[in-house]
């Protein structure tokens, strides 16, 4: 059973943890290597053991300490702070505004070359983030679908960016859910990836 205390413990990936998610130098065990993905340095051990349940999570994430691939929260930079930023003072008003309105410029013409671009969908998702998301999409696939899983498995490999990852998770979510084998399972996967990319 875990302790209170253990069930606030905050881990965070080492670089060898982060090098394992990319190269899988290690050969990790598919339920440790899914431990990996989910530790970011936010969720505490009680919101991972409740994306893997039945897992013994407390005794997972201590077996990937021990082997360095993470390591306590407190020993790291955390990640996800940011340090307010001091504004400058204001700059006085008769310095910023014209006493005469001929002194505005005129607004310049909107152009297709001068509009910015539409903001891409989950355009927060970094090249790293959407590799731990297929790995998991993938392992899942794998060990569920069986020779099922193959075409799956080639589109959830295609993905480049957050707009084909997302068309790939509807297909990899309705496939998990229409197995018999891993419909129990579906929710606990869909959120894990769900949290991962934000969704």
């Amino acid at each position: 059973m875990m302790t209170a205390t253990a069930s606030r413990s905050v881990f965070t990936k080492t670089n060898k943890g982060s090098l394992e998610i990319t190269e899988r130098a290690h050969g990790l065990p598919a339920r440790l290597r899914r431990a990996l993905i989910l530790v970011d340095g936010a969720r505490d051990t009680s919101a991972i053991s409740a994306m893997m349940p039945g897992e013994d999570m407390e005794r997972m994430l201590g077996e990937l300490q021990t082997m360095g691939f993470i390591q306590n929260g407190t020993g790291g930079a955390p990640t996800a702070r940011i340090e307010p930023v001091r504004a400058a003072a204001p700059a006085p008003i008769a310095a910023v505004i014209p006493l005469e309105p001929a002194a505005v410029p005129a607004p310049a013409p909107v152009s297709a070359e001068t509009m910015p671009a539409a903001a891409p969908v989950a355009s927060g998702l970094d090249t790293a983030l959407i590799h731990q998301v297929k790995v998991l999409m993938i392992e899942s696939a794998q060990q569920f679908l069986g020779l099922m899983a193959k075409p799956l498995i080639a589109e959830i490999e295609a993905v480049h960016d957050a707009i084909s990852l997302k068309t790939a998770i509807a297909r990899w979510n309705i496939s998990l859910r229409q197995s018999h084998k891993a419909a129990q399972h579906a929710d606990q996967y869909v959120l894990a990836v769900k949290t991962l990319v934000g969704i």
